[in-house]
C-alpha cells in the first residue's frame, strides 16, 4: 500500500517498524521499481474545484464525519453514510474517466462496513444511484476482506450511538491493536 495509506496503521499498530516493499532486501531490481508506486504524489486533476471529485484528487486517506440516524438510533445502519458512499463512488468514477485511468468495478473499489443491514443499504443505494456495474463493487464486512485488497477502499462505520463502537471493536490479547480495524485500514493500495 501507498506510505500515506500506511501511515496511521504503521504507528498506531506496528510500532512504525513496517518498510516498503522495495526497502527489502534481495528484491530484484524490477520489481523495486515497480513497488516505487508507494511513495509516488498523487498525479489526478480534477474536472471541478473545491468539491468532492477535487479532494479525492489531492488526498489518500479522508475521513468524513456523517450524522447520526435519528430514524434508526439503535440500528445497524446509516442513510446518510449510505448516501455518501455513492456519492464518493460517483465521485470516485467521474475522476477516473476524467484522468483516462482504468476503473474496474472489481478491483478499482471496495466498501467495508461492520453491519450487514449497512451492506444491504449500500447495495440499494449504489443501484437506486445508477452506477453502472454496481453489482461488481464488493460491499462487505471486514472478516470477508481478510487477505484482499482494492485500489481505494471506502469505510462506513455506520455508528449511530457511540455504544454501538464495542460491538465492532476486537482487540488482540495486548489490548493495543484493534483487528478489525486494522484489517479494514490496511486493504487499501492506494486510498
Amino acid at each position: 500500500m501507498h506510505r500515506e495509506v500506511a501511515l496511521f496503521p504503521n504507528h498506531s499498530f506496528y510500532q512504525s517498524e513496517l518498510k516498503e516493499a522495495f526497502d527489502i532486501p534481495n528484491l530484484p531490481i524490477k520489481t523495486k521499481e515497480g513497488l516505487k508506486r508507494q511513495i509516488r504524489p498523487l498525479s489526478l486533476s480534477s474536472p471541478t474545484k473545491n468539491d468532492l471529485t477535487d479532494l479525492l484528487a489531492r488526498k489518500r486517506l479522508i475521513f468524513f464525519q456523517s450524522k447520526e440516524d435519528k430514524s434508526n438510533h439503535f440500528g445497524k445502519k446509516n442513510i446518510q453514510e449510505a448516501d455518501l458512499v455513492v456519492r464518493i463512488v460517483q465521485a470516485i468514477k467521474k475522476l477516473y474517466d476524467f484522468n483516462s485511468r482504468p476503473f474496474s468495478e472489481k478491483k478499482t473499489i471496495g466498501i467495508i462496513t461492520p453491519f450487514r443491514n449497512q451492506i444491504a443499504l449500500i447495495k440499494q443505494k449504489l443501484e437506486e444511484a445508477n452506477i453502472p456495474n454496481f453489482e461488481d463493487i464488493t460491499v462487505d464486512t471486514v472478516e470477508r476482506y481478510q487477505g484482499s485488497q482494492r485500489d481505494i477502499i471506502i469505510f462506513s462505520f455506520a455508528i449511530n450511538n457511540p455504544f454501538q463502537l464495542n460491538g465492532i471493536v476486537n482487540l488482540n490479547d495486548d489490548g493495543t491493536v484493534d483487528r478489525k480495524l486494522n484489517v479494514a485500514l490496511t486493504r487499501a493500495k492506494n486510498n
